[in-house]
């Protein structure tokens, strides 16, 4: 959940360093011992100051084990003690992908991201469904009257990331919560929808229900009781997904914003539609909610 931390990660100014693959070497005592998994020889190697970048022969790294067992403790810990994000992929090329193909880890994909990776330096990160949202989003609060008053979310280092679907929630938050940084959410309304037995808490198993409305309670119930774990909607139903909060906020721009890319994706017609507008109030108060939630 969003508010206020401590973010004096230090390490987590080595993850955007440029670091180079170096020589594939047989001296990679870290990543064979993160390949069998044997945190306590990993903890020991790391004490003494073992090269935790060495590859094996394959070019495997400590990293690349650690997210390819989906071990998310070990992901964090490689990464705090320097380990290189510059994810490759094992393909054709590698040895392990000639015997065996790896499956995608979600860490390892998340890693590959430099909007990720570039997330660990934010003072919180506001995560978003699908491109849509994230256009709108991006042109709206930077021309807010909230912005205005306290800052855009550049001056505040306030980090807007899309994650491609609710599915994306729960991965991505697990990965910000590993590194203490704060978050929120802007979602639609199929997300805290009751019908649907409310997907985001099947996301995000974290997240306390101890007093959560029952499933008949109604839609703006729901949206309440998630407003105040920091996740928001522009919804005003459980079937509403951002298009329809162009078309209820301004009808026409809306059409006209359809008519200038027709033919063309969702994305450019969200586009098209916030430079159109000014900020709807309803965004304006979820990014001054945002705001007030980092700043507790």
């Amino acid at each position: 959940m969003i508010g206020s931390t401590s973010f004096g990660l230090s390490a987590a100014a080595l993850l955007l360093s440029a670091v180079n693959l170096s020589a594939a070497s047989a001296d990679a005592p870290v990543a064979d011992a993160m390949e069998k998994m044997d945190r306590a020889a990993v903890r020991a190697l790391l004490q003494r100051k073992a090269d935790i970048n060495a590859p094996q022969v394959d070019g495997m790294t400590a990293l690349h084990w650690a997210a390819y067992q989906d071990d998310l403790e070990s992901v964090v810990r490689v990464v705090r003690r320097g380990g290189q994000t510059e994810a490759r992929r094992l393909n054709g090329d590698g040895g392990h992908a000639q015997a065996a193909p790896l499956p995608r880890s979600r860490w390892l994909q998340i890693m590959r991201s430099a909007d990720m990776r570039a997330a660990l330096f934010a003072n919180a990160v506001v995560l978003v469904e699908g491109p849509s949202d994230f256009a709108a989003l991006s042109i709206w609060w930077p021309k807010s009257q909230t912005a205005l008053r306290v800052g855009s979310p550049d001056d505040l280092n306030l980090v807007l990331l899309e994650v491609e679907g609710e599915a994306g929630f729960d991965t991505t938050t697990k990965y910000l919560d590993s590194f203490a940084i704060p978050w929120a959410i802007v979602c639609d309304g199929k997300a805290i929808a009751p019908t649907r037995a409310n997907a985001l808490i099947r996301r995000l198993a974290s997240t306390d229900t101890a007093d959560a409305p029952p499933a008949t309670a109604t839609f703006d119930r729901w949206r309440t009781w998630w407003e105040a774990r920091g996740v928001y909607t522009l919804a005003r139903a459980s079937d509403d997904e951002i298009e329809r909060f162009f078309e209820q906020h301004d009808p026409k721009t809306w059409e006209a914003a359809k008519r200038q890319e027709r033919g063309r994706s969702k994305p450019r017609k969200a586009v098209a539609f916030a430079e159109a507008t000014a900020c709807p109030a309803a965004a304006d108060w979820i990014y001054a909610q945002i705001i007030s939630r980092v700043r507790t």
